[in-house]
């Protein structure tokens, strides 16, 4: 059976449903499994995954390249069976090793493809990129029927564009209370699997399935439970953070993380009463030196990191844990704040809505007399 490999290039961290490059892969999947050909797929990316649940979906006989790092998971068939319900001919193929950089499995994961398959269709290439380089080496093998350009942004929340001019010293209430800061999803939410993710991409409009803050938000108020995440936590406890500061430290904590290429926060959350979230586990976080190894209450201890704005670049967070998730349902409806970027934003449910108010425009500079 010949193989056909659909290649798009990283795409932005936050799609919807109504993203070209989402309807061209889609409709690629489709083309190339009716025309008979197995399919090269991977996983570790949003795109990569969107053309591997859509394979899956269709049934086609689908190879998946298994780079190095890309999920933790140490059976592929059983994480491809939980996060995409998969009941098709699998045939993961493990990725040549990269000496544990995840950057460089990925580079070899890309030449993999190129290598295993018979014909290549390129969706959505970033200009002048590392993929656009080795497809115009392989032009003998291309087909680009469903090529669409390249669009390396296609959200910016309107909240960014200004910061508030001042803000309300009572925005979470007269109690002491600790908030539950989100920000924008890079994937399914926790405890989402990737298959109902996908299923919502693609069926969605310009709003589909996208996972921004206010989504978030949305979804954490619907639920009413904040999810505990792993990522990033001593021990690999599931746990939810939370934050001691006051509305002008938190709008503070609203700061763009390069390395990750994403806001650390983002000025969507919830507040909730300090001595309710006490009776139910929550404990403030010891700052250390990042040596104390894996102790019972690892959940709960957090390197200092390297010198920033605070001194130390995580104390000034002023961060609370709490295990596993944190139940809304536990507090009392008019103790609790939903808080949101815009006077504009919904979030529907039984708690206040009240607004950091992002976007107001700056005042206006005094003009210079000659």
């Amino acid at each position: 059976m010949k193989r056909a490999v659909i290649l798009v290039s990283t795409q932005s961290r936050c799609p919807a449903g109504s993203d070209p490059w989402v309807h061209a892969a889609l409709a690629a999947v489709d083309a190339v499994v009716d025309q008979g050909y197995a399919l090269v797929c991977s996983v570790g990316t949003t795109a990569w995954e969107l053309v591997l649940w859509r394979a899956l979906t269709r049934q086609a006989h689908v190879l998946v390249l298994w780079p190095e790092g890309a999920v933790a998971a140490v059976d592929p068939h059983i994480w491809l069976q939980h996060e995409f319900g998969h009941d098709s001919e699998v045939e993961p193929i493990a990725g040549p090793s990269a000496a544990g950089s995840r950057t460089r499995a990925f580079v070899a994961r890309d030449e993999a493809a190129f290598v295993n398959a018979d014909r290549i269709f390129p969706v959505s290439i970033r200009p002048a990129g590392r993929l656009a380089e080795r497809i115009g080496k392989s032009l003998e093998r291309v087909d680009r029927s469903f090529e669409v350009p390249f669009e390396p942004e296609s959200h910016t929340p309107a909240w960014t564009k200004r910061r508030p001019n001042v803000v309300d010293p009572g925005l979470f209430g007269a109690e002491p209370t600790l908030v539950h800061l989100t920000r924008s999803c890079d994937g399914p939410w926790p405890g989402e699997r990737r298959c109902d993710w996908f299923a919502e991409l693609a069926a969605g409009g310009a709003r589909g399935a996208r996972r921004d803050g206010l989504s978030t938000l949305r979804r954490i108020v619907g639920e009413m439970r904040v999810r505990g995440s792993s990522v990033r936590i001593r021990g690999g406890a599931r746990c939810v953070a939370l934050t001691a500061s006051t509305p002008e430290q938190a709008v503070g904590l609203v700061r763009w993380r390069a390395r990750f290429a994403r806001y650390a926060f983002e000025p969507y959350g919830i507040a909730v009463p300090l001595a309710v979230a006490q009776d139910l586990g929550a404990l403030p976080v010891t700052y250390d030196d990042g040596n104390h190894g894996e102790t019972d209450d690892a959940v709960f201890r957090q390197a200092r990191g390297p010198g920033g704005a605070w001194g130390g670049a995580w104390e000034g967070e002023h961060e609370w844990r709490i295990r596993g998730d944190l139940d809304l349902h536990r507090f009392e409806p008019s103790k609790v704040r939903v808080l949101t970027a815009l006077e504009s934003d919904e979030v529907p449910g039984p708690f206040a809505v009240r607004s950091f108010r992002f976007g107001l425009a700056q005042p206006a500079r005094p003009k210079r007399r000659l």
